[in-house]
């Protein structure tokens, strides 16, 4: 009697580990080769079935909150990870330590607050980063560390006031930076340093009225700057200078009273410069006479 009790208890804990996946996906998924599609499913935590040669994971769309420190720790080969519009308010520092292959990263549209120091590091392949629209007020130095390839980083429509010295350091493949529409005041020297491929840098729609010398320093292959719609009252000389390839310039809707001489030297490719509804009253003789690629004003 006993024996019969103990088999089929057995029986009912193989059927039950059974019933949660079919053929190696999670019953409230459904799987196509190597993509497991888990969104729209009302999940509160993420599936622990979900097969290793999974190179697509889709978890947008549910009621997850926290992420398990473990949940993506056998998933080798994962490439593209979407855990966007769901509620989801901290990670952990190791959440994505062991995905040596994920390309994409989509956060957004959840309710992240603060981005610890090595909650991104060592992901070698990760190529596009997605937080926007979360809560994020707070971004420590080394979030980012170790990013190789890191080439898009998203984190508009936030609540940061600074980016700290550090945050952005030595991302040599990072080409595009938005941090519009956030509440930044201050633009460090050190802020962007050292972001040797950095073509587009979105700064517009934030509360910003400094910009210290030399935060624009080295940009060698800034292509975009948007500073529009910010708070700027005035520019220091020489705060543009050494940007080749700078081609459009976005000054509009600022506080911007007056321009010194050589504010916009050494900027020989410069199409565009938008400069429109500020407190300009005086321009100086000369000011834009250095602008020989200059097209419209």
């Amino acid at each position: 009697m006993l024996y019969q009790t103990m088999h089929l208890i057995i029986v009912f804990i193989v059927c039950t580990v059974l019933k949660s996946t079919i053929n190696g996906c999670p019953l409230v998924c459904s799987c196509t080769d190597t993509t497991t599609k888990c969104s729209n499913s009302n999940l509160t935590t993420i599936p622990s079935e979900i097969t290793n040669s999974t190179t697509t994971l889709e978890l947008q769309n549910n009621q997850l909150t926290t992420i398990q420190q473990e949940a993506f720790q056998d998933l080798p080969a994962l490439r593209f990870l979407h855990l966007f519009s769901n509620q989801i308010t901290a990670i952990q520092q190791e959440t994505f330590q062991n995905l040596p292959a994920l390309y994409e990263l989509r956060l957004y549209n959840n309710q992240i607050t603060t981005i610890q120091q090595g909650t991104f590091q060592n992901l070698t392949e990760l190529y596009q980063l997605y937080l926007y629209s979360n809560q994020i007020t707070t971004i420590h130095p080394g979030a980012f560390r170790n990013l190789p390839k890191l080439g898009r980083l998203s984190l508009q429509k936030n609540q940061i006031t600074i980016i700290q010295q550090g945050t952005l350091l030595d991302l040599p493949s990072l080409y595009m930076v938005s941090l519009r529409n956030n509440r930044l005041t201050f633009i460090g020297n050190d802020t962007f340093e050292n972001l040797p491929k950095l073509k587009y840098l979105y700064l517009y729609n934030n509360q910003i009225s400094t910009i210290q010398l030399g935060a624009f320093q080295n940009l060698q292959d800034l292509y975009y700057l948007y500073l529009y719609s910010n708070q700027i009252t005035s520019l220091q000389q020489e705060l543009f200078q050494n940007l080749p390839a700078l081609y459009r310039l976005y000054l509009y809707s600022n506080q911007i009273t007056s321009l010194q001489q050589g504010t916009f030297q050494d900027l020989p490719k410069l199409d565009r410069l938008y400069l429109s509804n500020n407190d300009l009253t005086v321009l100086e003789e000369n000011i834009f006479q250095d602008l020989t690629a200059l097209e419209d004003l």
